[in-house]
Order: structure tokens, then sequence, then C-alpha cells
């Protein structure tokens, strides 16, 4: 079959072990575990004002900390149904809210 030096299997090992570490860690950003907030916190840092909850693409929303893609499109969703927000309540009934992290998000937006 394949015969590998020492060092071949070294590296070979070592890229199984980086691919499943990725994966690991992507899945719990998708599922927006808390142990991940710090990744979150580091890849939105560059958000300095709040934005228009009103006027905010998907995009846009995807870099308020604590704000998924699932939570960007209920927004959306909910301005496309409703018409803009009028205040930031409604995304308290939003399935998966939590008192937590609407207090986290919140800080992040405007009308």
């Amino acid at each position: 079959m394949f015969h590998l030096t020492s060092q071949e299997k070294f590296v070979v090992m070592s890229l199984c072990v980086i691919i499943f570490a990725g994966t690991l860690i992507n899945i719990g950003l998708q599922k927006d575990l808390r142990i991940f907030d710090w990744l979150h916190t580091a890849q939105k840092k560059s958000l300095a004002t709040a934005i228009n909850i009103n006027r905010a693409s998907v995009d846009d929303l995807l870099r308020v900390p604590g704000i998924g893609v699932k939570t960007a499109e209920y927004i959306t969703t909910y301005r496309h149904t409703n018409g803009p927000f009028t205040s930031l309540e409604p995304l308290q009934s939003m399935k998966g809210m939590s008192p937590e992290r609407y207090e986290r998000i919140i800080k992040y937006l405007k009308i």
C-alpha cells in the first residue's frame, strides 16, 4: 500500500489535526456557542458606530457581535413584512433571543 516516512506521517497527522480543529471551530461559530464569543468579537471590532437597523443589509448586520445569519435574516424579513422598525423591542420576541443576547446587541443598533 503506502509506505510513508516518519516525517511524512507527521505532516499528514498535523494536517488532519488542523482540519479537525477548523471544522470544530466552524461548527461552533455556526451554532453561535458562547465559548466562541471571543472570535465573534475579534472578527467584528471594525464596528465603530451603531448600525441603523432599518437600513442595514445582512452583511452590515453580520458585523454586529451576537448577530448571526439567522438573526440578520429575521431582521430583514421583519422589515419586509412589517415595515421599518419603530423600536428594537420586536427583536426580543425572536426565537433564540435571550435577554442577555438582546442587551449585548442593542448597543450596536439604532433606529
